[in-house]
């Protein structure tokens, strides 16, 4: 993984990007961005929304970091803003926070080059979102956002294994296979840093699944059905044999996943 160091031996850490576009989740569209049509043809696109939204107060409650900031670049015409807000009490979930608050807000006015915008997130507030607006569909384009954590602490080296058991479900392992190839290819870090074990149960599936060779992926096909457990439990023993992963993570083979979730989890443990 990389890290940036600055003066001092702080170490900047990418910890969630926040998605403008849904990826391989077909009809998951509002889980990313809200968008709105305002009066004049002009457009609002926020990312309150249950993936995008950044719980910091959680991120401090369970690595300690207190120091974060947002990165934006973007190119076109329209209006950048970073919104803040409290957590209602005895509520943990974003979706139960009170009322945001315009924190910071710039004029985008940059055709051609790319603009860059880097926030500082104030303390006091536990949930960040991005807003933008542009005068027309188009006009502002938001080539990549991001959340940053600043430690004096290096992140540690993370591996995690990855382990489903499956039995007879061509579809669903299948999805769940391409995806993470999918993630690999997009994304370096979950590439470097993660390895998915496939424990087939069915031995007349061995054929079916070679289809979803892929470096990072190992296929196991049992001579005969272990059950769930069963396959997890060799799944990660596995993971302990080979002596290079940190982490063993479990998975249902009907389980959705985003790149972005893989990733989110690498920075976590590694923080």
């Amino acid at each position: 993984m990389a890290f940036i160091t600055q003066d001092l031996q702080e170490h900047e850490c990418v910890i969630q990007h926040i998605i403008i576009k849904a990826d391989q989740l077909s009809g998951a569209e509002s889980l990313y961005v809200r968008h709105v049509r305002l009066p004049f043809h002009k457009l609002r696109h926020t990312t309150d929304t249950y993936i995008n939204i950044f719980h910091k107060k959680r991120w401090q409650d369970l690595t300690g970091i207190y120091k974060y900031s947002m990165q934006i670049s973007c190119h076109g015409k329209g209006r950048l803003e970073l919104h803040g807000a409290f957590a209602s009490p005895n509520k943990k979930g974003p979706e139960t926070a009170a009322p945001s608050i315009l924190l910071d807000a710039c004029t985008v006015n940059s055709p051609e080059a790319s603009f860059c915008w880097s926030p500082h997130l104030d303390g006091a507030y536990d949930f960040f979102f991005l807003a933008w607006e542009e005068e027309s569909e188009g006009s502002l384009h938001i080539d990549y956002a991001q959340y940053i954590a600043t430690s004096a602490n290096k992140p540690r080296s993370i591996k995690i294994a990855i382990v489903t058991t499956t039995y007879q479900r061509h579809e669903d392992i299948g999805r769940l296979a391409t995806m993470y190839r999918r993630a690999c290819e997009s994304m370096p870090d979950i590439s470097l840093a993660t390895h998915l074990f496939i424990i087939n149960n069915k031995q007349e599936d061995k054929e079916f699944l070679w289809q979803y060779a892929h470096p990072q992926i190992s296929i196991i096909t049992n001579s005969k059905n272990l059950g769930g457990s069963g396959g997890f439990a060799q799944g990660a023993r596995l993971a302990v044999e080979d002596g290079t992963f940190s982490h063993v993570l479990f998975m249902d083979d009907d389980a959705l996943a985003s790149g972005e979730s893989w990733f989110r989890t690498l920075r976590l443990a590694a923080c």
